[in-house]
């Protein structure tokens, strides 16, 4: 099966082939960015994704983490909203 990696600027919500499998979400230009590894002839499926600061309190129970990024004085932690 022949899969691609593809990058999306981060959003709460981002359309992307069914059973994508997200890689790192990392700053890029100055911009949180998620690469997934894709299968480009999925259908498209929309994922929910939360940002949570460090300290903040949320509910977790779900969510599943995706990574952490830093943001100049601040650090973010990104979750997915699980059907």
């Amino acid at each position: 099966m022949i899969k691609q990696i593809w990058k999306y600027k981060f959003n709460n919500i981002i359309k992307m082939p069914m059973d994508a499998k997200i890689l790192t979400i990392q700053k890029q230009d100055g911009e949180p960015t998620i690469w997934a590894l894709v299968n480009p002839n999925n259908e498209l499926e929309i994922r929910n994704f939360r940002i949570i600061g460090t300290g903040n309190s949320f509910d977790d129970s779900n969510c599943t983490y995706i990574g952490t990024f830093q943001d100049g004085p601040f650090v973010w932690h990104v979750f997915e909203d699980v059907k």
